[in-house]
């Protein structure tokens, strides 16, 4: 199923660009260079190190140690030696906590939204097809995801959180669509440290995850 989604959504693309591609990776590329444009069916980037969601300010940076950077701190580090953020393994945070994805959007890449650790609420509407991998990976005080009939495919750890905390992490995905539908789904929650709770159009409710 993963195969034939991504297929039909390098056809659509391919359509939309008005050009031929071989796979859904060139195809992601090549929107990349049109994320702003409100035309554009993809939606965010990789914010590690330097990317930046559509509309998602970053506030600050973090090592993998936990120290944080100002932006003003980035830029001089970064007039010394271009490689700094690579180097430090540094990555954005940013301060909302409340994301809306646009209606014309189908997919949020992988790590789009990662480590956004003040985030609380997602909308995700019907016409988002894929949830790439670690899409919103140890978004810690994530609660609520309100998620469209559309999906077809939620990456690995999508929604889950580092293992080494030393709580456990709930999350409630309001579901648009029947329990029927969320079985059509191609997802793995297997091995989640995160509490996942699917709570169903049709009032059925699913647990997934909160392993320690």
């Amino acid at each position: 199923m993963r195969q034939d989604i991504f297929e039909e959504l390098t056809k659509e693309i391919g359509e939309q660009l008005g050009k031929e591609f071989d796979d859904i990776e060139d195809a992601m590329c090549a929107l990349k260079e049109k994320k702003k444009s409100k035309k554009c069916s993809y939606y965010g980037t990789k914010q590690n190190p330097f990317f930046v969601a559509n509309g998602v300010d970053i506030d600050f940076y973090v090592d993998e140690g936990g120290e944080e950077y100002s932006l003003e701190e980035i830029e001089e580090e970064l007039e010394e030696d271009e490689d700094f953020m690579y180097d430090n393994g540094l990555f954005g945070v940013a301060s909302c906590e409340k994301i809306e994805i646009e209606p014309n959007c189908k997919i949020i890449d992988w790590a789009s939204f990662q480590s956004m650790f003040k985030l609380e609420k997602v909308v995700i509407p019907d016409s988002v097809e894929v949830i790439g991998d670690e899409a919103f990976y140890d978004c810690m005080n994530l609660k609520e995801v309100v998620l469209g009939s559309g999906i077809k495919l939620i990456g690995n750890e999508a929604f889950d959180c580092y293992h080494d905390y030393p709580f456990i992490i709930e999350l409630t995905i309001i579901y648009d669509g029947t329990l029927e539908d969320w079985d059509k789904v191609e997802k793995n929650f297997d091995g989640y440290t995160s509490l996942i709770t699917v709570i169903c159009s049709d009032g059925e409710t699913i647990e997934y995850g909160g392993n320690s």
